[in-house]
């Protein structure tokens, strides 16, 4: 049932279930770097941008050439990921950049379509909406302040089947079965009230406001404004992270922590 609910999910033929997003994104890394002709082709360039990702995004031990593309607040230039992107490249990238920016999917999954490489979706913070369903390798997260907030555990999905250690500890399949249940609640609920916060806070630079968001991210221009922001979010009780930060932005800017509410 976890398995089929997670392929309906993604739109995936295959699911592996493992010990956690990070080993995810590790496992799907080192097949693709060790890649038999059976399988994927020989990659070694990986393509992922400058601000918005995982921290392991960069700090993996494949040993690819790394290539941080330029993004708006996380969200990818599509002229230059047009530029850099080849047949020995894959596109690593969350689909919801740093938990508060929509990538344009379905244009970054055509640009490598037609430029013969592979695209990998980072799904912790967009499974359960359309955006999940784009890339060839699906990667996603179950841990705390996640849509799927079980606590412990991760996926892997690919139409493709790949040579993949399944690590997941199988006495947490029923506790998975009942977040897979109540994700689309779950998700609604955090929707909405980051929709609150940026009204309350409309006056500020918010960046990408448009996006269905699981954190806030507003930028400051000064102590004055820092400390209003700061205060309006002991005033509610909301956790937040002081960038710059890779996994959020380089800028100074104020993350409040809408998914660990």
């Amino acid at each position: 049932m976890v398995k089929e609910a997670l392929q309906e999910l993604t739109g995936k033929k295959n699911v592996y279930l493992v010990s956690s997003g990070l080993n995810a994104i590790i496992q799907t890394l080192d097949r693709c770097y060790e890649a038999s002709p059976d399988s994927f082709k020989m990659f070694n360039k990986l393509i992922i941008p400058d601000q918005g990702g995982r921290l392991i995004f960069k700090d993996n031990k494949a040993d690819y050439e790394i290539v941080e593309l330029k993004t708006t607040f996380g969200v990818l230039w599509l002229t230059k990921l047009r530029e850099v992107v080849d047949e020995t490249s894959i596109v690593l990238l969350s689909s919801l950049a740093g938990y508060f920016a929509e990538q344009p999917m379905r244009e970054i999954e055509e640009i490598c379509r037609i430029k013969g490489a592979l695209l990998i979706n980072d799904v912790s913070g967009s499974i359960g909406r359309k955006l999940a369903q784009y890339g060839d390798i699906i990667v996603g997260s179950f841990g705390k302040f996640r849509p799927i907030n079980l606590g412990y555990g991760g996926f892997i999905a690919s139409d493709e089947k790949l040579n993949i250690k399944e690590n997941f500890d199988i006495t947490k399949l029923l506790d998975l079965k009942d977040k897979l249940d109540v994700l689309n609640d779950r998700a609604t609920k955090i929707y909405t009230k980051a929709i609150e916060i940026k009204n309350d806070l409309k006056d500020f630079e918010i960046l990408h406001r448009e996006s269905n968001s699981l954190v806030v991210v507003v930028r400051y221009n000064d102590e004055d404004e820092k400390n209003k922001i700061l205060k309006y979010c002991e005033d509610k009780n909301l956790k937040y992270k002081l960038c710059p930060k890779y996994t959020r932005v380089k800028e100074k800017a104020i993350s409040i922590e809408v998914k660990q509410c």
